[in-house]
């Protein structure tokens, strides 16, 4: 009994309750006891074998009821260790392919378009520095001639008297 229940006690402990029941009867209960790190997934892992019988039936029924439900129970706990690489592997490349995002957001914001005002700026070039040939515009109005022709007469009779 104990050689069939060995590998399955390598990954979790079982409780092992015998009850006598009427007319000679004993009922077996073998429960799977939960660990620390069981999750959802672990659930069938937790379901106990149950057995009822004769002392005599027992002896000879139980230890194949055993390797039976340890192949079942080892099957089990393979299919619930690849779900939860699978799921381990997944979250991985989300995690991966949400940092990539993230990146290309960082460097497409680093290299963004500019807006239509520093695209106006930057197709007119830098700023040209202003030349001798730049002077502003000394243009007199009519205004500022008529001044100056008074003054230019005023300056003309003082000459003459002196």
């Amino acid at each position: 009994m104990f050689q069939q229940l060995a590998p399955l006690l390598k990954k979790r402990s079982f409780v092992l309750i015998c009850t006598g029941l009427d007319d000679d009867r004993i009922r077996v209960n073998i429960i799977p006891k939960a660990t620390g790190k069981d999750t959802e997934q672990d659930a069938p892992l937790l379901q106990p074998l149950t057995v009822e019988g004769e002392p005599l039936q027992l002896d000879e029924e139980l230890p194949e009821a055993l390797k039976s439900y340890t192949v079942t129970h080892q099957s089990i706990q393979e299919a619930v260790d690849a779900t939860k690489k699978q799921m381990a592997d997944a979250k991985a490349a989300a995690d991966r392919k949400t940092k990539a995002d993230a990146e290309a957001r960082k460097n497409k914001q680093s290299t963004k378009a500019p807006t239509p005002a520093q695209a106006k700026a930057n197709a007119a070039g830098p700023a040209a520095p202003p030349s001798l040939f730049d002077a502003p515009d000394t243009t007199a109005t009519e205004d500022d001639d008529k001044e100056e022709s008074a003054d230019d007469t005023n300056d003309e009779t003082e000459v003459s008297e002196g």
